[in-house]
């Protein structure tokens, strides 16, 4: 009987000994203190805590929050204003004029060429040069020159053009008018059968009335005999050509 007892207490005790604890170990227990310890240390602050909080802060203080919103770039850049110059009708005549001035000093470099206002040419030609000696008939240089006259009147519509007849005074006044007056109407004509429509040109001639320098030497009486041919912008014309 009491062989039993101690072989049973053996028993119990050997198998006592060889159970694992059922406590961690202190390593185990120090890293799941820390892993709650990080888990409870995680902000867990409400993502519409920002929101709540702007609207306190605009019910606190809205001109501070107008002043950030004000801060604010724009979703879009603003359109950018572009300034368009638009030409007056002034501007665009006397653009033209000064054009058509360029073009006949190309084409006339010996003739005197005057702007006498923003809508105004005149353009001076030698008789000498463009007339055979006391007489009406072209030359064959004037026949060239004439023709590039034409190319560019053409080129500039809206202008009325007219021819007019200078002469000196070392003739009888009446053989003076009539020969200003044959040279300018001769003049014309060719113009127009170079290419020029016919409406847009007038003639005059004025013998010796109108001189612009001294008859009484060979100089002066040589500038007085002179062709002008003088274009002058008419306004309503030219808007129709515009148009």
């Amino acid at each position: 009987m009491l062989r039993t007892l101690y072989f049973l207490l053996f028993i119990t005790l050997f198998s006592c000994k060889n159970t694992p604890p059922t406590h961690s170990s202190p390593q185990i227990e120090t890293n799941i203190i820390k892993q709650e310890e990080d888990f409870f240390a995680i902000d867990t602050k409400p993502v519409f805590a920002s929101t709540m909080e702007e609207k306190k802060e605009q019910k606190k203080n809205p001109e501070s929050v107008a002043t950030q919103t004000a801060s604010k770039p724009p979703s879009k850049p603003p359109r950018k204003r572009i300034a368009v110059y638009v030409e007056s009708l002034d501007d665009e005549i006397n653009r033209m004029m000064d054009e058509q001035t360029n073009d006949f000093k190309f084409i006339l470099p010996r003739a005197e060429i005057e702007r006498l206002s923003e809508k105004k040419i005149r353009v001076s030609f030698d008789p000498n040069v463009y007339f055979l000696q006391n007489s009406e008939e072209l030359t064959v240089e004037a026949q060239d020159k004439i023709g590039l006259v034409s190319n560019v009147l053409n080129r500039y519509l809206g202008c009325e053009i007219l021819i007019e007849g200078h002469e000196d005074n070392t003739e009888h006044a009446l053989q003076h008018y009539e020969l200003s007056e044959k040279r300018a109407l001769n003049f014309l004509e060719f113009i127009v059968k170079t290419g020029v429509e016919r409406g847009r040109i007038s003639f005059s001639g004025y013998g010796n009335l109108k001189p612009i320098a001294d008859n009484k030497n060979e100089n002066g009486r040589r500038l007085n005999r002179r062709i002008h041919l003088i274009i002058t912008v008419d306004e309503e014309e030219y808007k129709k050509i515009k148009k």
